[in-house]
């Protein structure tokens, strides 16, 4: 095969390749030029291949004589496919570059319409403003907000919505702002602060404004009126001076009449005992049995009233915080058994038995509150006695633990009286509280004895247990932490 076949197959591909290029333009992208070109070399090339395949099989001899002119048309051939593959090459790219760009416009241009959408149906007044706060896009919200139509604010700057008597500075510092925007990174919160704003019609509101960052020279701003709010703090934060003053008030009416109690309570207390020693007296005189009988009434009566009068005594000093509570040296075992023997009397009388356990551990001296200890334990037996129509009352008095510093002592006073229903048993230790209405009409009592016994506790670091079932009697206890001598 010489050259000249050579030239000639490629020459043959090229007209193939040219045929392809015309058949693939069925949709009219190559313009009328690049056509034109393809179709002559088309014609050339087949004319001359096909005398080419003609002088292959000898049958065209009388062609030699334009063999010369063919092959000056040769070159021009290749030149016009050359320009015609070229020419296709940048046809196609810049289709497919208009393709992009048209993809890209549909895209911006649903961006703007979402953006639009987002600005019209936001809960809150949108702005979108320049680094010198003049408006560059607002929403009907803000337009509500203010009262002025959107022309009217593009053609203003926030400073104009602000009360004649509100300097700019107090709302934006330009400095301040530049040198945020050059160290904030794009779409973060600069500013959220509350300011007054002036409307259209010159009334002022109160506003939220929250600032975003768009771009170098642009933020978008979020305003929100909070004026219903702003009136409401403000209601609320007189409603609160007023309920400050009220309880102030009260608490010195409160401390007022925990005084008079208390001082009330010393000046019948004075009296009463009186009373009753001369009784006590006269009782062990000559006296006839309805003399006795009267006499007995008259202690009876004195030592309730004398116990009330305690009572309120105690009440007035826990409500007017006046009960301090002293560490000093006790013997507790003596404690323990004189607090029995005070109520041991009462409890025989009724016909109950009594007994007292005393654990042999117990240290003889012991650091805590000896008065209030032996208050706390008086009013257990006393309550345990008044409740109590048969059956036995008890103390115990039980050594925990205890180490360098401390002791831990539990204390029980237990009963078989009439006992407490278990949806009362969280309600007694309150004031003037009693289980029951008609206990109060059967045993008397201010219902104080309990809510005292639990708030000395309180005071001493400790807390009140109860168990108790109805008919069969209560169990009340507690554990005291006292410091070694």
């Amino acid at each position: 095969m010489n050259t000249v076949t050579i030239i000639d197959f490629i020459g043959l591909i090229a007209s193939v390749a040219a045929f392809i290029f015309i058949l693939n333009d069925r949709n009219g992208k190559l313009k009328h030029d690049s056509k034109m070109f393809l179709g002559i070399l088309l014609g050339l090339v087949i004319f001359f291949t096909f005398s080419n395949i003609l002088e292959w099989a000898e049958i065209t001899d009388q062609l030699d004589m334009y063999e010369d002119y063919i092959r000056v048309l040769e070159p021009i051939m290749w030149m016009s496919f050359l320009y015609a593959s070229l020419m296709n090459l940048h046809i196609k790219r810049r289709q497919d570059s208009e393709e992009s760009l048209k993809k890209s416009r549909e895209a911006l241009k649903k961006s703007e319409i979402r953006y639009k959408s987002y600005m019209e149906n936001a809960p809150v007044g949108i702005c979108i403003v320049d680094s010198t706060l003049h408006f560059v896009e607002v929403n009907s919200i803000a337009c509500q907000m203010t009262g002025y139509s959107k022309d009217e604010l593009l053609k203003m700057s926030i400073e104009n919505l602000l009360p004649a008597n509100v300097p700019i500075k107090a709302f934006y510092d330009s400095n301040q702002l530049k040198k945020t925007l050059q160290d904030t990174v794009q779409n973060t919160i600069l500013v959220q602060k509350e300011s007054i704003l002036r409307k259209k019609d010159g009334l002022e509101f109160f506003a939220l404004v929250r600032t975003v960052k768009l771009s170098e020279d642009t933020y978008m701003a979020f305003c929100l009126d909070i004026t219903k709010r702003k009136q409401m703090e403000s209601a609320l934060k007189r409603t609160n001076e007023q309920l400050e003053q009220e309880k102030r008030l009260a608490e010195a009416a409160n401390q007022a009449k925990s005084e008079f109690l208390a001082n009330m309570s010393h000046e019948l207390r004075t009296p009463l005992n009186g009373v009753l020693g001369f009784s006590h007296l006269l009782k062990d005189t000559e006296l006839t049995q309805e003399q006795r009988e009267y006499v007995e009434d008259v202690i009876f009566s004195s030592e309730n009233l004398l116990n009330i009068i305690e009572d309120i005594l105690g009440f007035s000093k826990i409500e007017a915080n006046a009960v301090e509570i002293d560490n000093v040296e006790t013997n507790l075992k003596q404690l323990v058994e004189n607090a029995y023997r005070i109520t041991k009397f009462k409890a025989e009388k009724k016909g109950l038995s009594t007994k007292i356990q005393v654990d042999e551990a117990l240290p003889e001296c012991v650091k805590t509150d000896p008065y209030h200890l032996s208050q706390v334990l008086v009013n257990l037996l006393s309550n345990a006695i008044k409740f109590t129509e048969q059956g036995s009352i008890s103390i115990q008095c039980q050594l925990l633990q205890s180490n360098d510093q401390n002791y831990v002592i539990k204390f029980e006073v237990q009963d078989t009286g009439i006992g407490i229903q278990k949806n009362m048993q969280g309600k007694i230790f309150e004031y003037f509280t009693q289980a029951d209405s008609s206990i109060t009409r059967k045993y008397g009592g201010t219902g104080l004895g309990l809510t005292i016994v639990d708030k000395i506790l309180k005071k001493m670091n400790s807390q009140i247990h109860l168990k108790s079932e109805p008919n069969r009697g209560s169990t009340f206890m507690f554990e005291l932490t006292v410091d070694r001598c």
